[in-house]
């Protein structure tokens, strides 16, 4: 599966994108708007989570790795979670692709 919006492509997370995840969950500037530091064996378990293969009924995250259409770069990862008939969605970026508005257009892709 891949998510096409305009500037950016959308795909399913895989093992090789650990050092992405890893990035992600540890850097104080992207934590700092989402949660408290985990501990790695926290983001351990959390990317294994998101490897599952997802399904509309699946209770664990859809992640998906965004990536820029013009240049291939790995920018950060987008998803959502169903549970109980509620969505969370969310998005993480790497600082150095903030304000750009990759975020909000890969959660209206």
């Amino acid at each position: 599966m891949k998510i096409l919006s305009d500037r950016l492509m959308m795909s399913p997370i895989s093992a090789d994108d650990w050092t992405l995840f890893y990035e992600l969950h540890t850097n104080p500037a992207v934590i700092s708007l989402c949660f408290d530091q985990p501990s790695v064996l926290e983001i351990e378990s959390k990317f294994q989570s998101r490897l599952e293969h997802w399904t509309p009924d699946s209770e664990h995250w859809l992640c998906l790795v965004i990536s820029e259409l013009k240049t291939g770069h790995k920018v950060g990862i987008t998803g959502f979670c169903l549970r109980n008939g509620v969505a969370e969605v969310g998005f993480m970026l790497l600082p150095s692709f903030y304000g750009n508005g990759y975020g909000t257009e890969s959660l209206q892709a």
